[in-house]
């Protein structure tokens, strides 16, 4: 069994292919590949150049790594941003059946949409007391047909389109401890997902546009700095009090986030009963140097840069990852719904809205 997953963004796309035999219980990276995208091809997840981003594709094919890619099987996913969600509660006892009902009768109640607009499922979440709480999931149908279409010119067969959040857990994050939740933290180039898994799966997620580029910005107009020159202090100096120009500009913005992942906190503490026991960060922007020890002394949690779980077979290939692993972290997580043995962090598949 073999299956790739995408990982489209605004400034890149990785691509990971996993394969998975008959006798074997962990899947293998059996090829990668990586390319940087062109403003305006893709933005916050909207497909706007289909020609361009093709075009990229093919190259991002042609120069997989060790070998070209074989699976047919694909799977993509979507940030947040893209995706409207609504935490909603129903009395215990009352039947999926009965809440996907409801829910079709009532979209509008929920979202400003209608059901011609968007797709819409729910992924079931736990219990509260005499309540089960559900999340309800949007997209607009727009969105849907573009990266179908996308899929049928690239020949792929879309298995597919998941959640940003909930791909990225199931390629790092370990099982969790019944009565806790983990905290997964997505900082990339241009936003940051914020995203709550206990041991059923996903509790809680949101989006903050607030990252990695604006970190550079900061930079920029705190140092009167030319954007290269802000992203070079940027990524040497980080939040190290190395310089105090920069990380007084870092700090200034990492602050916004901060303050959503606390009244986030506090949100799962009180409706769920769940200690948060500790924070994975992935994305590009994990890596800026002190962003983890300032972190854990702002969040009062163990935090950490998360690792590729050892559910990946050894080999020659998954060595290529080792140095960038958070970049295709969301890739093989994409993949690993597919091929993994034992499923974890299961939600609901897009791609049948």
């Amino acid at each position: 069994m073999r299956s790739i997953g995408v990982n489209l963004s605004d400034y890149s796309v990785e691509a990971v292919e996993l394969h998975r035999g008959i006798f074997s219980r962990l899947p293998a990276v059996t090829a990668i590949s990586r390319i940087t995208l062109a403003d305006g091809i893709v933005n916050n997840g909207i497909i706007l150049d289909q020609p361009a981003l093709i075009a990229q594709l093919q190259v991002l094919w042609q120069q997989a790594r060790p070998t070209p890619f074989q699976a047919k099987a694909v799977v993509v996913s979507l940030p947040e941003s893209q995706v409207f969600t609504r935490l909603l509660s129903f009395p215990v006892g009352v039947s999926r059946d009965h809440i996907a009902a409801t829910l079709q009768q009532q979209l509008g109640h929920y979202l400003p949409f209608t059901n011609n607009d968007v797709g819409h499922n729910f992924i079931q979440l736990g219990q509260r007391g005499q309540q089960q709480d559900i999340l309800l999931v949007a997209v607009p149908r727009t969105i849907l047909q573009s990266y179908r279409t996308l899929a049928q010119t690239m020949q792929w067969k879309l298995v597919a389109i998941e959640l940003e959040s909930i791909s990225s857990a199931r390629a790092v994050l370990s099982a969790v401890t019944p009565g806790t939740a983990q905290l997964l933290l997505d900082i990339g180039a241009r936003t940051t997902i914020v995203s709550f898994f206990n041991h059923t799966g996903l509790l809680f997620t949101f989006n903050i546009p607030v990252a990695g580029q604006q970190l550079t910005q900061q930079i920029m107009k705190t140092a009167k700095l030319t954007a290269a020159l802000a992203e070079q202090l940027k990524c040497r100096d980080g939040i190290t009090g190395k310089n105090a120009t920069v990380t007084t500009a870092l700090t200034t913005v990492l602050a916004s986030i901060v303050s959503k992942i606390q009244e986030a906190k506090q949100y799962v503490e009180n409706n769920y009963g769940h200690t948060v026991e500790r924070i994975y960060c992935i994305g590009g922007t994990a890596n800026l140097p002190g962003l983890m020890d300032w972190l854990q002394q702002q969040l009062g949690q163990p935090c950490g840069v998360a690792q590729l779980l050892a559910s990946l077979r050894k080999n020659s290939t998954l060595a290529l990852l080792q140095d960038d692993g958070l970049v295709y972290s969301n890739a093989v997580g994409l993949a690993l719904g597919v091929v993994a043995k034992e499923q974890s962090f299961s939600g609901v598949n897009l791609n049948t809205l």
